[in-house]
């Protein structure tokens, strides 16, 4: 049975538009062209676990020492020390920092936390030829036990900046040099008017929506993928994502929002990925004709209450992948 069209077959069908481009160029055009799309989710679900966990948190209060001590904290890791104000007081950082991406370290690392931060930066490859790199902090599980041989867990989760990834379209077209004069350098007025132009055409309508999470999320799966497929040619079988798809997850934040961010989730499909030819065993362990269209959804994740914050990022994360 033959696989299914790479990318790169799928643009080829479209030989006036420009659509051979890095990440940081991708446009609406890419997600009609990949089929794939964006859908915006309720916040009803996202209210009610806020809701139940700062109920949880009133209750340790009330039975408790009011640091998360009382009878239905859990017993089965080290306690943290610290009290829940330092939680809050790093949730709100979060909401009003300029230094967000060392806040949420904190908040998934420090003290036990339930993961580690891989890289500052994430991969995206096309093929095993053309690797770009991405913009976003990029975590995975953490390990609870020591095990033998050391095992490495592929990333789960990202954590993006909106005016980070305009830096990094920005530098797509860089400045024009100023003219030289007898008097003193000026400005290049036609070039940098062609270069707001060129940029202007790269921004998304909706940032939201934007190609560029695509990319992040597509990245993360092609680790995944690249990690299971390493496992299965040792002796360890790996954990049986190559038939179901590869789970991922990412959060936007706007600097200028303090009061809520995105979190987008994605079920990956060996399909879908298989069409950017990598990792190269993925393609061969493919055996459908046609890929599935990749839908991404998304939900406003509000910061407040900010006692809560922590928790409630962890709990996405863990539910989507179990899920």
């Amino acid at each position: 049975m033959s696989s299914p069209p790479s990318a790169e077959d799928i643009i080829r069908r479209y030989p006036r538009e420009r659509l051979f481009v890095q990440p940081s160029e991708w446009t609406a055009r890419h997600l009609d062209v990949l089929q794939c799309s964006f859908e915006l989710q309720s916040d009803a679900d996202g209210l009610d676990h806020v809701d139940s966990l700062t109920n949880t948190n009133r209750n340790h209060s009330r039975n408790g020492d009011g640091h998360g001590h009382g009878p239905s904290a859990r017993t089965d890791e080290p306690v943290d020390p610290r009290p829940l104000e330092y939680w809050t007081h790093e949730a709100e950082r979060l909401a009003t920092s300029e230094t967000k991406n060392a806040v949420i370290r904190h908040l998934l690392t420090e003290r036990n936390g339930p993961f580690r931060c891989i890289r500052p930066f994430g991969f995206f490859h096309h093929g095993s030829d053309h690797k770009f790199r991405l913009h976003g902090l990029v975590f995975a599980p953490a390990q609870r036990q020591r095990q033998f041989p050391a095992r490495n867990e592929p990333p789960v989760f990202a954590f993006l900046q909106r005016n980070m990834i305009k830096i990094q379209r920005e530098n797509v077209y860089p400045k024009p040099n100023r003219r030289r004069s007898r008097s003193q350098p000026t400005q290049n007025i036609p070039v940098e008017t062609m270069r707001k132009l060129q940029l202007k055409h790269l921004e998304p309508v909706d940032p939201r929506r934007d190609p560029y999470i695509l990319a992040v999320l597509l990245g993360m799966a092609q680790a995944q993928a690249e990690e299971n497929a390493t496992r299965s040619a040792g002796t360890d079988s790996g954990p049986g994502r190559t038939r179901r798809g590869y789970k991922v997850c990412a959060i936007l934040v706007d600097e200028t929002n303090a009061e809520y961010m995105h979190f987008y989730t994605a079920n990956i499909s060996p399909s879908f990925l298989s069409m950017f030819n990598y990792p190269e065993q993925l393609t061969a362990m493919n055996d459908t004709t046609v890929a599935s269209p990749l839908t991404i959804r998304f939900r406003r994740f509000p910061y407040r209450p900010y006692s809560t914050l922590r928790q409630r990022i962890v709990d996405a994360i863990t539910t989507h992948q179990k899920g």
